[in-house]
């Protein structure tokens, strides 16, 4: 919303039910939010409010806290990149005791640093917050400069600690994203154990290490009703994890375990293994990306005899190898796993077979993730002869596996008795035609499949053929990637064809495909019938400026359109002209890329166009494309007006030669009308003057040796005056 309109939206909602409030346009600007911040008093039912990505100056900051005072029904209140100076934090905090059913509050991705030592006097006054969120403002261990001149001598998150001690009700603590280190985990350690409530505790991405963890643990072993206990990538190795791993046995009520992207090795995985094997209500566990082996996978493998409640397991990236046969087979006591990720671990068909043996017992099991394994077309068949085994799988991620044809036709064959699934990934691959030629033959008969993820495969035009023609048994996919394969104009005329088929399609990416523009104009016949369609991607193709045009034409009336990438192709001023101009009709679109297409002039016209359009406020746009529409409405009913009387003409028209040479100056664009050395005499002349008021652009009219004589010279210099665009 740009100033103007935010007095009317205001006024259209005031005294009305409304229960959230979201602001999170880049539009909104330090002159209208005044004008917004104004109405909020009137709304009596306001509960929620949330300011995201809006820049808040310290003034503004000031006028919405005296707004705020006059809404006591609010119990939520999220501050979210708004670039919040201190200036604005301490007039937002002064507000917190005119808010007595606060039960969350959220300022993360702010500027304000270590400066919170202006909320600790004001905390004390939310004694019903259940909700703290300070994400990603920069909180570490430097001294407060608010405070350093008091002598105080306390860093941001001492004083976080502080305030803390007052929240009694405090159910879930965010501070992920902060420089929080060993003397801030010693801070909070003191906090928690007057946390009695506490259930949650994210401190992802900060910087604790082995001191932190240690120093952690002190405390969290105080929390017995801790449920979710995130502390990933905080580079915490063998000595902290063996310290959180003791704090773990005091907490019997936890159900969520994050570990990952830490430095844990052997000594470190097998005390945190121990004391798991007594954490019989764990739910989630994540521990990828440590460099776990030998005793320390033993240790864990021997957990999951007990851990029968898991139902997420995340082990991607830890460079398994295939010495983790035991742990792959431990598996087989995780009868309720629901989710398990083991991407990246340089797992071979060997550790295949031993991956088989367990997952008949997964029988609860919805997504499998085993992309980035080398196991080629050898473990792509072991692993088929297991997947039906598996009727509850929603999501099969296969990525980078080295697949081949002879794999794809083997997992093709247990597709079948996969029937619920949804999201089939086998992107990056070496399947070629004959292989996707066997999943096009079953995934038909997969019925609730909604995300198709081909990209990076050997696939050609007729591999894209072979996929086209089960098409209309797929109505339910609405997402489908086919980029990075060779498939060339032929793939891609027998995709478009059959691509309105696809009518719940959402998204749909062809990038780096030798689309040239035989291939893009065929498609541009059929876009417009995916009227769900929001993102079109055509990247790096070779679609010149004649298909720009006619793609122009089709997305133009495509109105669900919200992102449109045409970027690394051929297309010049002309093509980019008519890709401007359609913007215009798509004020919903909010991406739309023409960058490093070589034949675009720098600084054309048509780019600077889409520059401006994109960043107008929605709400102009829409009104000029309801313009535009209506225009060319206007136009086209003009136009099916004259094409009536033209076929009507046609009719009545008794000289074939003036019939044919009108049919071919209107297929041409209506400016050149040739009739030449045709005999047509003073009668075709008579006809063709009917004829000459259907082509109002015509510039060019040569009638040469047609014996029309005075008669027909007499009646074509009637029609010569209507003829206002003749040039010669």
């Amino acid at each position: 919303c740009k100033f103007p309109h935010v007095a009317e939206l205001v006024n259209g909602y005031r005294g009305s039910g409304v229960t959230e409030l979201e602001l999170s346009s880049p539009h909104l600007t330090n002159v209208s939010l005044p004008s917004l911040f104004a109405a909020l008093p009137h709304l009596p039912r306001l509960t929620s409010l949330c300011i995201d990505g809006v820049t808040l100056s310290d003034r503004n900051a000031g006028y919405l806290m005296r707004v705020l005072a006059y809404v006591p029904s609010l119990q939520k209140f999220t501050l979210s990149g708004t670039c919040l100076g201190l200036g604005g934090l301490i007039d937002i905090v002064k507000v917190f005791e005119y808010l007595p059913n606060l039960t969350e509050l959220s300022i993360t991705n702010n500027g304000f640093a270590d400066d919170t030592s202006v909320l600790v006097c004001q905390f004390p006054k939310l004694k019903g917050l259940k909700k703290l969120n300070l994400e990603s403002n920069g909180l570490g261990s430097d001294l407060t400069r608010s405070n350093t001149a008091l002598g105080e001598g306390k860093s941001g998150i001492e004083f976080v600690a502080q305030m803390l001690e007052e929240l009694e009700s405090l159910e879930e603590l965010y501070l992920d994203g902060n420089s929080i280190d060993v003397s801030g985990a010693e801070a909070l350690a003191k906090a928690f154990p007057k946390l009695p409530h506490l259930k949650l505790i994210d401190l992802d991405h900060n910087n604790l290490g082995d001191a932190g963890a240690e120093a952690l643990s002190e405390g969290l072993s105080c929390i017995p009703n801790l449920k979710t206990l995130w502390l990933g990538s905080n580079e915490i190795g063998d000595a902290g994890a063996t310290a959180i791993a003791a704090s773990l046995s005091c907490m019997d009520s936890l159900i969520d375990l994050g570990l990952q992207d830490n430095t844990i090795g052997e000594m470190g995985a097998t005390a945190l293994g121990n004391t798991l094997s007594h954490m019989i209500g764990l739910q989630e566990l994540a521990l990828h990306d440590n460099p776990i082996t030998g005793a320390g996978l033993a240790s864990i493998g021997d957990a999951f005899k007990t851990l029968t409640s898991l139902t997420s397991l995340s082990l991607q990236h830890m460079g398994l190898g295939d010495s983790a046969h035991e742990l792959l087979g431990s598996l087989t006591h995780l009868s309720g796993l629901k989710e398990i990720d083991l991407s990246g671990n340089s797992l071979s068909a060997t550790s295949v077979g031993f991956l088989v043996t367990a997952l008949p017992a997964l029988s609860q099991l919805k997504e499998l993730r085993f992309g980035s394994n080398p196991i080629g077309d050898i473990g792509a068949s072991i692993l088929a002869t297991a997947l039906p085994h598996l009727k509850s799988l929603e999501k099969l991620r296969l990525f980078n596996s080295g697949i081949g044809d002879m794999g794809a036709a083997a997992l093709a064959q247990a597709l079948p008795d996969i029937r619920g699934l949804t999201v089939l990934d086998l992107h990056w691959n070496e399947i070629g035609d004959e292989g996707i030629f066997k999943v096009a033959q079953t995934l038909p008969m997969v019925g609730h499949l909604d995300t198709l993820i081909l990209d990076g495969n050997c696939m050609g035009s007729e591999g894209a053929a072979a996929l086209s023609q089960c098409f209309h048994r797929m109505e339910a996919l609405t997402a489908m990637s086919l980029s990075n394969n060779p498939i060339g104009d032929n793939g891609i005329c027998a995709v478009a064809e059959e691509l309105p088929y696809l009518t719940s399609l959402t998204m749909l990416k062809l990038f780096n495909n030798d689309i040239g523009d035989t291939g893009a104009s065929s498609l541009a016949q059929n876009l417009h019938r995916l009227r769900s369609l929001t993102y079109l991607n055509l990247q790096r193709n070779l679609i010149g400026d004649d298909a720009a045009k006619a793609l122009g034409r089709t997305i133009s009336r495509m109105s669900s359109l919200t992102e449109v990438n045409l970027s690394e192709n051929s297309i010049a001023d002309e093509g980019a002209a008519s890709l401007a101009e359609a913007l215009t009709y798509m004020p919903q679109c909010h991406k739309f890329n023409l960058s490093e297409n070589p034949g675009i002039t720098g600084g054309t016209d048509a780019i600077q166009q889409i520059e401006t359009v994109l960043t107008l406020p929605r709400r102009e746009r829409e009104s000029r494309a309801v313009e535009l529409r209506e225009e060319r409405e206007r136009a086209g009913a003009g136009e099916r007006g004259r094409e009536m009387q033209f076929r009507a003409w046609c009719r009545g028209c008794t000289v074939p030669a003036v019939v044919e040479g009108v049919e071919k100056c209107r297929a041409s664009g209506g400016e050149k009308l040739h009739i030449m050395y045709r005999d047509i005499g003073h009668t075709g002349v008579a006809a063709l003057v009917q004829a000459l008021a259907l082509l109002p652009n015509l510039t060019e009219l040569h009638l040469r040796s047609n014996h029309i004589g005075d008669i027909g010279a007499a009646c074509l210099a009637q029609a010569l005056p209507l003829l206002t665009h003749l040039t010669r």
